[in-house]
């Protein structure tokens, strides 16, 4: 049977399932809002059972084993629990993925499950941690994934250590691509690597087969190498220089954010500290961090590039 939450392929468009997640992130924000001005207001989303309580006592005390669902305490008060996945084990290192707080795959590095408990939706394995099997002997076991969703999460991890693409067949359980630079996933991702800091705040020292990735993924790591969701940029080939300038739609419909990158869609730092002009005469917008907002007149009239005090001529793509 189908579970009827996901999608089907023929309707699980980037746009449908972005929107899903920011229904959820929406909420979350206004909730977390409410409880910063009111202590005594009563819990938020499932994301947020257990928040401050240190329900999590050593339960029989064991190791855990592969495809077992474990809950850690509160890295801090003002957390909820930490519950993980034991992925697979080597020795005595283990990797676990965690479990996000919505019920929505944010990025193509999320994926949707069925554990046991409802509230432990979706693994995080853009975020996976290498693990001592100690530090999670005195956690709650809270059940198995199934057989299936383990393969899955394997397979998916293994697409993400190669650099490939997240296959057909998972794409309605996984979350759409991450590119525009105003994203409130960015914010997320964020949120979500410091909570888990916080949870394991000691490095593990880790071998080529159970690799700790979580250090090394960016957020631009998560994007699929497909059209992005908010629509496809307009790009500018720099002359004499293996370069592109990006102009993707900003916060608001006056505006606009110009992204330098290589020829291979890598963000490149080669033009920071230079200046883009929409018009000649325009307010000049330094480039930082191959980033620049222009205003939304750059797409429609010629661009202007000053760098080291002469102009480079650029050309639509």
């Amino acid at each position: 049977m189908t579970d009827p939450d996901l999608p089907s392929r023929n309707d699980a468009t980037g746009r449908e399932r972005l929107a899903a997640w920011l229904a959820e992130w929406e909420l979350d924000r206004v909730l977390a809002e409410t409880e910063a001005h009111d202590d005594a207001s009563p819990p938020g989303p499932m994301a947020r059972i257990g928040r401050g309580t240190p329900w999590v006592t050593p339960f029989e005390p064991r190791p855990p084993v592969p495809g077992e669902i474990r809950l850690m305490s509160p890295p801090e008060a003002a957390d909820p629990p930490l519950a993980l996945a034991v992925l697979d084990m080597e020795g005595e290192v283990c990797r676990v993925a965690p479990f996000g707080r919505f019920r929505h795959p944010a990025v193509p590095a999320e994926l949707r499950v069925d554990p046991p408990q409802p509230w432990l939706r979706v693994l995080c394995l853009w975020n996976v941690r290498a693990r001592l099997l100690t530090d999670l002997v005195s956690s709650w076991p809270l059940g198995h994934l199934s057989t299936h969703d383990l393969g899955l999460a394997r397979e998916l991890l293994d697409v993400l250590e190669s650099d490939g693409e997240v296959p057909e067949a998972l794409h309605a359980r996984t979350g759409p691509p991450l590119r525009h630079p105003m994203d409130p996933r960015r914010e997320y991702l964020r949120e979500e690597r410091r909570r888990v800091d916080r949870g394991f705040p000691d490095a593990v020292e880790a071998g080529d087969a159970l690799a700790d990735p979580a250090s090394a993924w960016a957020p631009e790591h998560l994007a699929a190498e497909t059209p992005a969701v908010y629509g496809a940029p307009v790009r500018f080939r720099v002359e004499g220089r293996p370069l592109r300038l990006e102009v993707w739609p900003g916060p608001d419909p006056e505006s606009r954010l110009l992204r330098v990158t290589d020829l291979d869609g890598h963000p490149s730092s080669d033009l920071d500290g230079g200046e883009i002009r929409a018009e000649p005469d325009g307010p000049a917008n330094p480039i930082r961090d191959a980033w620049a907002p222009i205003p939304a007149a750059g797409v429609r009239g010629d661009l202007l590039l000053v760098h080291r005090g002469g102009r480079v001529q650029i050309r639509a793509d």
